[in-house]
């Protein structure tokens, strides 16, 4: 899974940023055959790209949100350089050849980071001058270093450091671009064709677009579609990307055509490049009436956007878009907040699910009763019931070394509170509370309302200052008052007792009435509430769509009740009642 991650950023780092000068006698070898070449070559200045201002934040904020690999982005600054060769994919098993070349700095301790990337127990010999680890693995099939050069992946592309990986005019078109851009991508077109040819074969596109275009009557298709494209691959030979945002051109994409077919490439090109520039314009609009950095961002990008034809290749330029710094920052800070939000729903829904498993095996849950002085196990009364559930939380070992007998505050148990507070803290700084009610069930079956539609837990950000080991949980009139407090445009996490995690957003926001409120609380006053009013309030992404629908549906009522004469009375009644209430519905949207 690690590894995965692995892969995962080397993805990101596309979309970012090197310069790696690629000896050709180190690349290319004609033992190996063209189909088994090097389709993608990725090449990206890292460390170069992190001290980036536009791009820095970029990887500063996926580093929070868990994408990359199981190292600290400081780690990341030490490579000098990512190279990513990729070959065809196998069409019986889907996988293809690769391998992911890093050099780091003269001060790394390559050792360390490579046993942080693949944390695995595994044999080391010695081969060519390299340490490689044999893990037994069949993915990564080759992982080893040497000097300040790390590599992984498969056998094929890492056999030697002599063996062919890329095509020569692979190789050829990476020595034509840029030298100081962040970024460098080549894709080999040719390498591809035959790949697509034999998929084209094997799954008999041609005949299914025919049948789809005339059975159907859907004369573009998926089919059609990858056919087309396959017919485009023939005509291309190389197509090359190179980023730098420290340019005035922040990218430039060339399409080089084979020999011959400059000018039918070209005119496809064009084409692409006004559907492409009309399908980002609407977004564009969209977005920028709906206000935020994107809508700004996307159509200043769109301006700078322009193809013109250099000999024999089609190119495509995108001017750095006006105030690209501020912009990255703003949407990175939203990236930011939802991996957060995403992080504190995760870690109300563990919380939830370890009181159910432990409901599971004792029958009961673990709040404590006002009348109960000591758990019928002996855990003390002056610790929480989040003690309790640790086991259930993967925090056995902690649990087992815990003195029960003695209270949150003891100097024996501190040594947990700082180990587990992520457990129960979210990024707020709000603690997971329980919720007192004057009758508390303590069983599934004692949840009158159902589990459903009682509020089980509850974010409260009052006790961001208190260990989670202390009991203190809130009693139905706190948390309603805690409900009163949020802001309009604000919201608390809460989970129901069935362990669904939903948002309470205001009481200006969601309408709901502090009775309605304290309904959601008590699991045993035989007042069910529809969860709905947990719910923000729906905003459609069409500016005026909801005023439009509110129009059509009144014209729709009037009509109706013209219309009322020529029909019974009581069907017309029923009819005049049905669209009067959808246009209530469409009226509450636009409020």
């Amino acid at each position: 899974m690690k590894s995965l991650r692995l892969s995962l950023w080397l993805l990101v780092c596309l979309a970012a940023n090197p310069i790696f000068a690629v000896a050709q006698d180190d690349i290319f070898d004609s033992s190996v055959p063209a189909s088994k070449q090097a389709m993608l070559l990725v090449d990206i200045a890292v460390s170069d790209a992190l001290s980036d201002p536009f791009i820095g934040p970029v990887f500063g904020v996926l580093d929070m949100s868990n994408l990359g690999p199981p190292i600290e982005l400081d780690d990341y600054k030490t490579i000098e350089r990512l190279t990513v060769f990729v070959g065809n994919p196998d069409l019986r098993t889907g996988d293809s050849q690769f391998v992911s070349r890093i050099r780091f700095k003269d001060d790394t301790d390559v050792n360390a980071i490579v046993k942080k990337i693949f944390p695995i127990d595994a044999d080391e010999r010695t081969e060519d001058g390299w340490t490689v680890l044999d893990s037994g693995r069949r993915w990564p099939e080759i992982i080893r270093y040497k000097d300040r050069t790390f590599e992984f992946g498969t056998s094929l592309f890492t056999y030697s450091s002599s063996r062919a990986i890329a095509s020569k005019e692979l190789i050829a078109q990476f020595g034509r671009m840029d030298k100081v851009a962040l970024a460098r991508v080549v894709f080999d077109a040719k390498v591809l064709n035959g790949f697509v040819e034999s998929l084209i074969s094997q799954e008999n596109l041609e005949a299914d677009a025919v049948y789809q275009m005339f059975e159907w009557g859907n004369f573009i298709n998926e089919s059609s579609i990858a056919v087309y494209s396959a017919t485009l691959l023939k005509e291309i030979s190389t197509i090359s990307l190179s980023i730098d945002p420290t340019s005035e051109t922040l990218a430039k994409l060339s399409i080089n055509a084979a020999s011959g077919k400059e000018s039918v490439v070209h005119s496809k090109a064009m084409v692409l490049y006004d559907f492409l520039k009309f399908h980002l314009q609407l977004p564009a609009k969209i977005l920028k009436q709906k206000g935020g950095p994107l809508g700004d961002l996307l159509e200043s990008t769109i301006e700078g956007m322009s193809i013109s034809r250099i000999e024999g290749s089609s190119v495509v330029t995108l001017a750095r878009p006006e105030n690209l710094g501020k912009s990255i920052v703003k949407m990175m800070a939203g990236v930011q907040l939802g991996a957060k939000e995403t992080q504190d729903r995760n870690t109300m829904m563990q919380v939830g699910l370890a009181l159910h498993n432990y409901h599971d095996v004792y029958r009961k849950f673990p709040f404590a009763h006002p009348d109960v002085k000591e758990d019928a196990r002996g855990i003390n009364k002056d610790l929480s019931w989040r003690v309790k559930i640790l086991p259930f939380c993967e925090w056995q070992n902690e649990y087992d070394r815990m003195d029960l007998s003695k209270g949150w505050d003891a100097e024996e148990n501190q040594f947990v509170v700082a180990a587990a507070k992520k457990q129960f803290l979210l990024s707020r700084g709000s603690m997971v509370c329980g919720i007192i009610a004057a009758r508390p069930s303590s069983q599934i079956r004692t949840i009158l309302d159902g589990t459903s539609n009682t509020i089980m837990l509850i974010e409260n950000p009052n006790a961001a200052m208190t260990a989670w080991s202390k009991p203190l949980d809130l009693k139905i009139d706190d948390a309603v008052k805690l409900v009163k407090g949020v802001k309009k445009g604000d919201f608390l996490w809460v989970t129901m007792f069935d362990g669904s995690v939903l948002r309470m957003p205001s009481m200006m926001d969601s309408g709901a009435t502090e009775e309605q409120i304290r309904h959601l609380m008590d699991p045993r006053d035989g007042n069910v509430i529809n969860t709905d009013i947990l719910q923000e309030a729906r905003r459609s992404l069409l500016p005026g769509l909801p005023g439009r629908r509110y129009r059509e549906r009144v014209e729709t009522a009037k009509d109706a009740a013209d219309f009322g004469a020529s029909i019974p009375t009581e069907a017309a009644e029923k009819l005049k009642e049905a669209v009067e209430k959808a246009a209530d519905e469409s009226k509450e949207l636009i409020d």
